[in-house]
């Protein structure tokens, strides 16, 4: 691999001694990661159905080392009871401890993977707003989000001082994981080099304070952020930290420094994660909180009545009906957030649970609808395991020759919903979304 003479200069200045080990590390694979979606299932539960070899990791108790080399083939996948992340990655979140009370957002936040990894620490509860400013990235957050069961999460695309002035005042735990020039994914994507070289720091700096200008006035008093890259140079860590503290009454606060983390360079508060000191790729966190007074900010958690041909498909087809505030957008039904802000004049994406289409005469459940089932919340299940070759038959869109009821059907592997089928006649007939087909 060849890296940007630049980029050596700046790493044998920064790690001195360290660096003939830092360097030593690009000849070495990878670390890959899965986070357990504990929105579906426990850490225990999960370890006694799955195939693969773990190893946990250090600094997260959901997070795992893998060695398997496609674990999104797999269909525990595909049921969304993990998440495939970087291991460092995994530890921003983690710093911000983000609640199901708080009011929170993941500013940069697709392709979601700090995303999922909040709603699963909120227990997809409170309010968690996940905004891009690339609508194309924000398809696959949509689609991750809709895997791992998510209900409570709103989605935006809009530019930072339009979020600053609609959320001013009114977030708990703010996560930046800025833009960044991408120094510690140079062995991870081979695009990365180029990119570093097509984009330059210079640039990315610009980016950062540009953010930080606008969306710091979103943190209400006593709220928290946590600021993260996965890059090594100071002038987008060290000294955005600085920049940041200059514009706004931040306090940082001072984290342990285990696992093989680092202190920053000259500033002992935030933490460096380094390849050769631990088993992960390059990222900067540091975390700050807000002094001020505490605004309390009134939440609407009204509820109405569902849509009759959505109530007809619930009586017909779960154990008990969902029950909250049901949104309908053109022929799409919608269960919004049990606690909403007003969000007029964004850029709204997506706003709680995708439930199903409202035909001429029938309600369509949506694949998302059953990806946020419990098995026990719906009147007739099939349930394959994990190794059943029904289960790879599923995915691939075929039709299944088995025994069932008549009627909608939740198919589940090993206990956990994996899609619909309509079952008739000895066939269950196969209404998994045929985007997401197995290959």
């Amino acid at each position: 691999m060849k890296l940007p003479v630049k980029f050596i200069e700046q790493m044998k200045e920064q790690l001195k001694d360290g660096y003939e080990d830092f360097l030593a590390t690009y000849d070495h694979k990878t670390h890959r990661g899965i986070r357990v979606n504990t929105l579906k299932i426990s850490v225990e539960d999960f370890l006694k159905i799955t195939p693969f070899d773990l190893k946990a990791i250090p600094w997260t108790d959901d997070g795992f080392y893998i060695e398997e080399e496609r674990p999104a083939k797999h269909p525990h996948y595909f049921a969304g009871l993990y998440y495939i992340q970087e291991p460092s990655a995994m530890l921003p979140a983690v710093l911000l401890e983000p609640d199901e009370n708080d009011t929170a957002l993941d500013l940069c936040a697709a392709p979601g993977g700090k995303t999922m990894q909040m709603a699963a620490m909120m227990k997809d509860s409170g309010v968690l707003i996940a905004n891009d400013i690339n609508n194309h990235r924000l398809k696959a957050l949509i689609r991750n989000a809709e895997l791992m069961g998510l209900r409570n999460l709103v989605v935006l695309n809009d530019k930072q001082e339009n979020i600053r002035r609609v959320l001013n005042h009114k977030v708990d735990k703010l996560l930046i994981d800025a833009p960044c020039s991408g120094e510690g994914m140079f062995k991870k994507h081979d695009d990365a080099i180029s990119a570093y070289e097509d984009y330059d720091v210079e640039a990315c700096v610009s980016m950062q304070k540009s953010i930080l200008d606008d969306v710091l006035e979103v943190l209400n008093g006593q709220g928290q952020v946590v600021y993260s890259t996965c890059t090594f140079n100071t002038y987008e860590n060290e000294d955005m930290i600085r920049y940041a503290m200059n514009k706004k009454s931040l306090s940082l606060v001072d984290m342990k420094k285990e696992h093989g983390f680092e202190p920053g360079i000259d500033m002992k508060e935030v933490i460096r994660l380094y390849p050769h000191l631990l088993d992960g790729e390059g990222h900067f966190a540091a975390k700050l909180t807000y002094e001020d007074d505490y605004e309390e900010i009134r939440l609407d958690e009204s509820a109405n009545q569902p849509p009759e041909l959505l109530q007809a498909f619930m009586d017909e087809n779960l154990t008990e009906p969902l029950e909250g505030m049901f949104r309908v957008v053109k022929d799409k039904v919608f269960l919004m957030p049990s606690k909403r802000l007003d969000l007029s004049g964004l850029k709204v994406v997506k706003n709680g649970w995708f439930l199903g289409v409202l035909k001429k005469n029938r309600f369509e459940p949506s694949h998302a609808m059953a990806l946020s089932l419990k098995k026990d919340q719906v009147k007739r299940t099939i349930n394959f395991s994990g190794d059943a070759i029904e289960v790879i038959k599923y995915l691939k869109c075929e039709t299944i020759s088995c025994d069932g009821e008549k009627g909608y059907n939740l198919v589940c592997v090993d206990g956990h919903p994996i899609g619909w089928g309509k079952y008739a006649s000895g066939k269950l007939k196969n209404l998994y979304p045929s985007q997401w087909r197995l290959s």
